[in-house]
């Protein structure tokens, strides 16, 4: 039998074109719905490493309890792609 994990409602969708990195970011914010206090989560499209960084850096839990502060989050790494040097796709994306 198939039982429910997680169950996510898709609440935006930002996609940031940056002159240095190609494709488009692609960044979602979602409401986790399955749980009795509902918070937010966010996914990406890619990753970035920054020069002084050895690995992309990949956020390991991306859960707020706003959703002011999921898409603050959010905004603020795709504001990272402005200095990347590098970047990988985030391939659950």
């Amino acid at each position: 039998m198939n039982e429910l994990v997680e169950q996510n409602e898709s609440l935006k969708e930002i996609h940031c074109i940056f002159n240095s990195a190609e494709p488009k970011i692609i960044g979602i914010v979602y409401r986790i719905i399955n749980e009795e206090n509902p918070n937010y989560t966010w996914e990406i499209s890619h990753y970035c490493r920054l020069n002084n960084e050895k690995d992309c850096y990949i956020p390991s839990v991306p859960n707020r309890d706003s959703l002011e502060d999921t898409e603050h989050e959010l905004m603020t790494y795709m504001k990272r792609f402005e200095k990347a040097v590098d970047w990988t796709e985030n391939k659950k994306f």
